[in-house]
């Protein structure tokens, strides 16, 4: 990880990018982090998921990948409260 210039706060997607992910390992990960596969695909798309799922999703994502990735420190966007009653 050293050698690749990341922004300061890289999209799920370009992480999946610089770490070479294909789209089982992605499966692998939202399985063992307890979520449907279609977090991982808004994740990876840059759509908005719960921001409980996305924290899961990059706990294991860290733990697979050896380096620590937090919502802090990575961009995924947040369906708001406001956005789920909507949703129900």
């Amino acid at each position: 990880m050293k050698d690749i210039l990341l922004p300061a706060r890289p999209r799920f997607y370009d992480l999946c990018v610089i770490y070479k992910l294909d789209y089982q390992t992605l499966l692998d990960i939202a399985e063992r982090a307890g979520v449907s596969s279609s977090v991982i695909d808004a994740m990876f798309t840059g759509d908005p998921v719960v921001r409980v799922h996305a924290e899961k999703v990059l706990a294991v994502f860290s733990q697979t990948m050896g380096h620590t990735w937090t919502m802090e420190g990575v961009k995924v966007p947040v369906i708001t409260p406001e956005r789920l009653v909507h949703h129900v």
